[in-house]
């Protein structure tokens, strides 16, 4: 793999698009467009994979509900390291330093892989000890085993791949990255029934051939990636030990905060879960089956904070501060109207859109309670992602974090026990909904402040 970065000879001009230029709310759009379809070929990922295993029997259906969320975690640690390389490269970038940011790729995909592959290498050593850990009972072991040591490899490859992404969108290129997500998926899907259920020469490897499908995929992506990143895109270059010192605190200073805010909404699923068990099975279900729907309604946000790091990152380095706060004049106007049609779709549309998932009364029953409650509040938590996303391209990291920690957990717990103090029926939706608020309008004087320049 690490001849993909070997430099060799001088390479032309790597290609970018130069944000500090032309309409600001068209490079925005361009950026965005792509990502759309990227993050829904991720999410359709896990749901092929839950279709296919789900028809082996609840056992593995158990089992790989227990890897979802330690692969979740495992991914959103290693977008920390895609948003530090975006926002230091996109910076970089827009100061004309480009032999240091091919010099700097390098590195951050040496180490990126290094990462990786310790990670896979911990993870599968420690698969019996970690998921009994976290309740897996002896009966899915085995299972679990069966679809983690491929699934623990597959994720190698693709962390490589998200640290390879970070550069993509630094030089304002998210259609590459978002390609090798529908590859992933594609794949996926094709290999997936082929080699769970077996067909031809083909033997039936049950949640095992799911775990291998999962591998191979991501490994054909991350091919794709590191190949157009080198021979077309010429994004890597010679190795330069005094740009990494120069830089390696900075990226550092990003990628830590990042990746733990990353790590905290799997948590924050989690204790929402917890508590809303507190209540009933069902309205576990019925919460969520409501949060994959607000998913759906959240995918223009999550491509468009995907869109700003660069836009931000270049324009701030450029010293172009007139197009960062025009910028985020377009995230304020965006995460409004966005978080309106929000609203209006998902409170009228709430019991439509959960009987496409399941046709228990109850659940949908509790599920389109969820969603009249947390509805009117999205626009709060649009707000939140998109200036997180700014935050982290001005190298303002802890703010972001802040911010994600207050949102995730902080505000959320604290108002959830004083709800279920002052006797509300519906403390934990409340304490949701009034923590996407408030966080929405703490974010707009962090964003006030931070991109004020003169």
């Amino acid at each position: 793999m690490f001849l993909f970065l070997y430099a060799g000879p001088v390479k032309p001009k790597s290609k970018s698009n130069k944000l500090t230029e032309g309409s600001v709310l068209k490079h925005l759009f361009a950026l965005t467009l792509p990502m759309i379809v990227g993050i829904t070929a991720n999410m359709s990922f896990n749901l092929v994979d839950t279709y296919f295993i789900g028809k082996l029997g609840a056992d593995q259906l158990t089992a790989i509900s227990f890897s979802f969320p330690v692969v979740l975690t495992i991914l959103n640690l290693s977008i920390g390291i895609a948003i530090g390389t975006n926002s230091v490269l996109s910076r970089m970038l827009g100061e004309n330093k480009d032999d240091d940011v091919h010099a700097l790729s390098s590195y951050i995909v040496i180490l990126g892989s290094f990462l990786a592959l310790a990670i896979a290498g911990l993870g599968i050593l420690t698969i019996e000890p970690l998921f009994t850990l976290i309740g897996a009972q002896k009966v899915h072991l085995p299972y679990i085993e069966d679809y983690m040591i491929y699934a623990y490899i597959a994720m190698a490859f693709r962390m490589i791949s998200i640290s390879v992404s970070g550069t993509y969108r630094a030089h304002g290129i998210t259609l590459i990255p978002s390609i090798a997500i529908l590859i992933t998926a594609t794949f996926n899907l094709i290999l997936d029934p082929l080699l769970i259920f077996g067909y031809g020469i083909l033997p039936e490897l049950g949640i095992k051939g799911a775990g291998i499908a999962t591998m191979l995929a991501n490994f054909l992506a991350m091919c794709f990636e590191l190949g157009l990143a080198k021979y077309k895109y010429h994004f890597f270059g010679s190795l330069k030990g005094e740009v990494f010192k120069r830089k390696w605190s900075e990226l550092l200073n990003i990628v830590l905060p990042a990746s733990t805010a990353n790590a905290l909404n799997p948590i924050a699923l989690n204790v929402i879960n917890y508590f809303v068990s507190l209540q009933s099975a069902d309205k576990v279900a019925g919460v969520g089956v409501a949060t994959k729907i607000q998913f759906f309604s959240m995918i223009p946000i999550l491509a468009l904070s995907a869109a700003i790091g660069p836009v931000v990152g270049q324009n701030f380095g450029a010293q172009k501060n007139e197009r960062v706060s025009e910028t985020l004049k377009y995230i304020f106007m965006f995460s409004l109207s966005w978080g309106l049609l929000q609203f209006v779709v998902l409170f009228l549309g709430a019991d439509f859109f959960a009987s496409f998932f399941t046709d228990d009364q109850n659940i949908i029953s509790h599920s389109t309670e969820y969603l009249n409650y947390i509805a009117p509040s999205l626009f709060g938590y649009n707000l939140v992602i998109l200036i997180c996303s700014g935050l982290n391209a001005l190298n303002y990291p802890r703010s972001s974090f802040v911010l994600i920690f207050l949102r995730s957990l902080g505000l959320f717990i604290l108002l959830y026990y004083i709800f279920r103090v002052l006797g509300l029926d519906e403390h934990v939706l409340s304490a949701i909904a009034c923590a996407n608020v408030l966080t929405g309008i703490f974010s707009i004087f962090f964003a006030k402040q931070k991109f004020k320049f003169s």
